[in-house]
C-alpha cells in the first residue's frame, strides 16, 4: 500500500514539474518539491534516492527562476515511469 502510496505521489509531482514548465503551480510544486527532497533523504543508500533528490532540487532552482531546460524533461519522464510502475508493479 505504502509503494502505491509513493507512485501516486510521484506523479503528483511530475504533474507539477510540467504545470512549472507552463508557468503555472508554483505553491503546488513547492510542496512536491519538499516530499522529494524528504523521501530522498531517508531512503537515501538506494541509487533511485538521489534522483529524488537531485528532482527535489530541480524543483525549487526551477521555482527560483533557472528556468526551463532539458533536464526539466528528465525529471518529469523519471517521476512519471517511477510512478506508474509503483502502481503497476507493486505486490501490495
Amino acid at each position: 500500500m505504502v509503494l502505491k502510496l509513493f507512485g501516486l505521489l510521484d506523479l503528483i509531482a511530475a504533474t507539477s514539474l510540467l504545470l512549472l514548465v507552463f508557468g503555472k503551480g508554483e505553491i503546488f510544486a513547492i510542496t512536491f518539491a519538499f516530499y522529494l527532497l524528504i523521501k530522498g533523504l531517508i531512503f537515501l543508500p538506494d541509487p533511485s534516492s538521489f534522483l529524488d533528490l537531485f528532482s527535489g532540487f530541480y524543483i525549487a532552482l526551477f521555482i527560483l527562476g533557472i528556468g526551463f531546460s532539458f533536464f526539466s524533461w528528465f525529471f518529469i519522464i523519471w517521476l512519471a515511469q517511477k510512478g506508474i510502475f509503483s502502481l503497476l508493479f507493486s505486490l501490495d
